[in-house]
């Protein structure tokens, strides 16, 4: 058996040892290095350490416009755990710290390239272990950007809690079936098994265009709140309903002569944290129409006030949250 492996990010087995075995599709245990993004050109250490290797190749060819290198099959594992690595700094490739390891393993790859293959196999098994070092120097910088990613999202969470037990008693007064989402599944039985029940369901509130948008959102996130005349939660069949009850936060309220205001955030959570934003919402009481009403607003107004979550939906200010300098508001 011989590792193939090419500098179009591929890597696979083959009893054959010649181009034969990819244009016939005669190999096995197909895999891909990860492709490149705006912070790595993954092609570079790939490379690098066919070039560290070369003097182990039993075979070369090009194919398709591509040039692949083979070698024995007990090089395999040292090709395997370059990919683990290269995945895992694609994965948290955004934090400065994997940007450093990048740097950190070129030039690693780079150091192979000297003079340390000039008596036979065990250089290879220095490269293999210092590649296996690497990979645990890896895992330790993922487990503490894991930390920090936790107790920030842990912090947060705490503050959505505490805002919304803050906010208890004007969801009382305005919103009551907030309080009991539940009972709200139970009456309506709004869990969808397909796309034409969200539809028909929606009809029997909604005129012109107004179903096929919240069923549109809906399939976009699994579960939304709509206001016809009560608070009605729909979710796809997918949704833990509990999860969904528990992670649904009111952060932030406002309440004036003509309006009661309180901005929704549905979180993503388990017991490690938050794990992403589902929607942010504005759900809203008109004093003077005696009307209720929900709007959704980008995910990145969520630590954002209520006030500005409403000026958002006015056009006063962008999608984060900054007041455009060409627009007043004057209320009357």
């Amino acid at each position: 058996m011989y590792i193939h492996v090419c500098n179009n990010n591929k890597l696979f087995k083959s009893e054959l040892s010649t181009s034969t075995a990819i244009k016939k599709g005669l190999y096995q245990d197909y895999l891909y290095f990860p492709y490149g993004s705006s912070y790595y050109n993954f092609k570079e250490p790939v490379r690098l350490l066919i070039n560290a290797l070369y003097h182990y190749k039993i075979n070369e060819y090009n194919h398709a416009y591509n040039y692949c290198c083979v070698f024995p099959s007990n090089f395999e594992d040292i090709f395997k755990t370059l990919r683990n690595i290269l995945y895992e700094i694609k994965n948290y490739g955004k934090y400065k710290d994997m940007r450093k390891a990048y740097k950190d393993l070129l030039n690693l790859l780079k150091s192979f390239q000297g003079n340390l293959f000039n008596q036979g196999k065990i250089e290879y098994e220095i490269v293999y272990k210092e590649l296996v070092k690497f990979k645990e120097l890896i895992e330790n910088k993922k487990a503490n950007i894991d930390q920090k990613k936790n107790k920030a999202s842990i912090s947060l969470l705490k503050r959505f809690s505490k805002n919304t037990r803050k906010n208890q008693k004007i969801i009382e007064k305005y919103f009551q079936e907030l309080l009991n989402l539940r009972k709200g599944f139970e009456s309506y039985g709004s869990i969808f098994e397909r796309d034409e029940d969200i539809l028909s369901f929606l009809r029997k509130f909604y005129g012109g265009l107004y179903p096929h948008r919240y069923e549109s959102f809906l399939m976009n996130h699994g579960f939304i709140l709509i206001v016809p005349h009560d608070i009605i939660p729909l979710a796809l069949n997918y949704i833990d309903i509990n999860d969904l009850v528990n992670n649904l936060y009111v952060d932030s309220c406002v309440e004036n002569n003509m309006y009661v205001i309180c901005k929704l955030v549905y979180l993503i959570a388990d017991n490690l944290g938050i794990k992403g934003v589902g929607w942010v919402g504005l759900i809203g009481y008109d004093k003077l129409t005696n009307q209720r009403f929900i709007h959704y607003v980008p995910n990145s107004l969520f630590l954002h006030h209520a006030e500005t979550c409403r000026k958002w939906v006015l056009g006063l200010v962008n999608n984060f949250g900054r007041e455009r300098e060409d627009y007043n508001l004057i209320e009357t």
